[in-house]
């Protein structure tokens, strides 16, 4: 949980893919719309801004970021995007997202289901999938979700959420704090 209802992100864009210079951002800032959409509370806010000099994610360093980078390991090539957590056992205190710059990557307006453009992820989509985890959801078995952990290329419905991705958000943001 956020101990906090006003969440404040940085954009880094080093390492964007040339097919979504220019579009990323606004495409990630639809993604954390469709969430406070799904809140429907105003006290609950995301701050999202283009810094680029924020510094790269995933690192602990007191600052919200997402990002682009070459994830590496093991299995790292199946990851389309992740989000990395910093918490202290409950109450989350920074969280970072990078997309992984080894797929390829379009914005919306570039994928028209189910014509051709099923060749790429799309960044909205896969945002608003990394979102939900960055604001406390994990993966869910119900393949329609935006929170089901898998997404073909060309797939755009996890840009919308289900009532049960909207549900979840007003558990995870609208609960009251643990007790200390």
């Amino acid at each position: 949980k956020w101990p906090q209802a006003n969440i404040s992100f940085d954009y880094q864009p080093t390492f964007e893919p040339d097919a979504v210079v220019g579009a990323a951002f606004t495409a990630i800032d639809l993604g954390f719309g469709a969430w406070k959409q799904a809140v429907e509370n105003p006290i609950v806010t995301f701050s999202f801004s283009e810094d680029a000099l924020a510094p790269l994610p995933p690192e602990r360093d007191s600052r919200n970021v997402v990002g682009w980078r070459q994830l590496v390991g093991r299995d790292a090539r199946k990851v389309l995007a992740a989000t990395y957590i910093w918490d202290d056992g409950g109450t989350i205190l920074e969280a970072d997202i990078v997309y992984n710059t080894a797929h390829k990557w379009a914005v919306n307006g570039a994928i028209i289901e189910p014509t051709d453009c099923g060749k790429d992820f799309d960044v909205q989509a896969i945002g608003t999938h990394e979102i939900g985890h960055f604001i406390g959801l994990g993966h869910v078995n119900t393949d329609d979700a935006t929170m089901f952990g898998s997404a073909a290329k060309g797939e755009l419905k996890k840009q919308t959420l289900t009532r049960g991705d909207a549900d979840g958000a007003k558990q995870v943001l609208l609960a009251p704090p643990p007790p200390s």
